[in-house]
């Protein structure tokens, strides 16, 4: 239940990891995503003050309002988000006057 939270101190595991490196997958669902989500995680990576934010979500329905912000990440990895550009995205911010108009 998402009201429920846990005693200070203690913990609940949920299940192993599901990074990348341990057996994990990327599934790029950023057209999916309910525009509320999407605002909230422009505004948070705003109010963090750090121009690249990795944010990890958990989201009852891909495409629902209901959202819960588990991480943020200062040096969030860029390598694996295809198709989306994120590197070339993160490479135009630093070097602004490199970027070739789309």
């Amino acid at each position: 239940e998402w009201s429920s939270v846990l005693p200070a101190g203690e913990e609940l595991a949920v299940r192993k990891t599901a990074n990348l490196h341990t057996g994990g997958t990327i599934h790029d669902v950023t057209d999916l995503i309910h525009p509320t989500v999407r605002q909230a995680a422009e505004a948070t990576a705003k109010a963090i003050g750090i121009p690249v934010t990795g944010l990890d979500f958990i989201v009852p329905e891909i495409d629902g309002e209901e959202y819960r912000i588990i991480e943020a990440n200062e040096r969030p990895g860029l390598e694996n988000h295809q198709p989306q550009p994120t590197a070339e995205r993160f490479i135009d911010l630093l070097f602004p006057e490199t970027t070739t108009p789309s």
